[in-house]
């Protein structure tokens, strides 16, 4: 047998990679957060964010639930266990962010609840809290479908 015989034709190449192409968009594709997750996540890191301002910390079991149970969900549901924290550096960088804001939030919504008597403060940062994470969420849904969407050899 010589290297003649083995060789593959341009068209054979071609389709193989092309098969390869969207076996890995279809497995990308499944990793995709459904629509509710967002909303769901934001809802309760929010009420999370309030109780915990709030000084109702005996309560906070129930957003808990709620967020494993919608990651327990995803997760199980799409057949793929997709990375649950952020592995690049701007993914890392955003995370430490999100979490000193959400921790000088809690710290602020408590002097404004305990020192001025504004009992109306951990709910508005709550809510604060959750539209950023909704944010968030659209921002990593979009890129992850540009991310399937764009092919690199096009």
């Amino acid at each position: 047998m010589t290297d003649r015989d083995n060789e593959i034709k341009p068209g054979e190449a071609q389709q193989a990679l092309d098969a390869i192409k969207e076996a890995e968009r279809a497995g990308l594709s499944r990793t995709i957060p459904p629509r509710w997750f967002g909303p769901v996540l934001a809802l309760s890191v929010g009420a999370l964010l309030a109780m915990t301002a709030a000084g109702t910390t005996e309560l906070i079991v129930f957003p808990l639930i709620a967020i494993g149970g919608a990651i327990t969900y995803r997760s199980r549901k799409a057949g793929a266990q997709p990375a649950e924290t952020p592995t690049g550096a701007k993914g890392i960088f955003a995370l430490i962010a999100l979490a000193v804001f959400g921790l000088s939030l809690i710290a602020g919504l408590r002097v404004l609840r305990e020192m001025y008597g504004i009992t109306w403060a951990p709910l508005a940062g709550g809510a604060v809290m959750a539209i950023v994470i909704y944010i968030l969420s659209i921002y990593e849904r979009r890129a992850h479908i540009a991310k399937i969407d764009t092919d690199p050899s096009e």
